[in-house]
Order: C-alpha cells, then structure tokens, then sequence
C-alpha cells in the first residue's frame, strides 16, 4: 500500500502514513514542499506534529467537497511519480 490512515473519531483532520521505502521518503518538510511545488497544494508534515516518523503529513478536510475532489487528486497525481531526492 502506497499510503495508509487511521479513520479520525471527530477530528476534521487526519495523519497519512506514506510508503517511505516506495516513495525514498526521508524529510516529510521535503515531500510537502514538493507537493506544494508541483501541486499547488499545501499539507502540514508530521513532524510539525512531534511525529517521529518521517513519512506523515497532515490532511485537513474541512474545505467543501467541491474543493477537496480535485485537491485530492492532484495528491494522487504527485504519488504516482514522486521519488524524494
């Protein structure tokens, strides 16, 4: 599996685990700025959460529907050929 998360009970956020072998993940600061970069998306690394693990970010999904679809894509998009440098 690419990337894995916990169902939240109430929160409107929750913590992604990415494959850090496939992906070669060693700074989850990187993989968000890439993502930024690339997608024009903005997510929160873990390790702003004292995750210790380098391969988390933060998924925020209080924005309306129409906005999360697409957004949610674009992170699709990025994991299909991301490799962190």
């Amino acid at each position: 599996m690419d990337y894995h998360a916990t169902l939240p009970m109430g929160a409107l956020y929750l913590f992604v685990k990415v494959d850090a072998e496939k992906f070669n993940i060693t700074n989850d600061e990187k993989m968000v700025l890439d993502l930024l970069k690339q997608e024009k998306i903005l997510l929160a690394h873990g390790s702003a959460f004292n995750m210790e693990a380098k391969n988390y970010f933060r998924l925020v999904f209080l924005p309306h529907v129409d906005e999360l679809i697409p957004a949610l894509e674009k992170l699709k998009n990025f994991f299909l050929t991301y490799q962190q440098e």
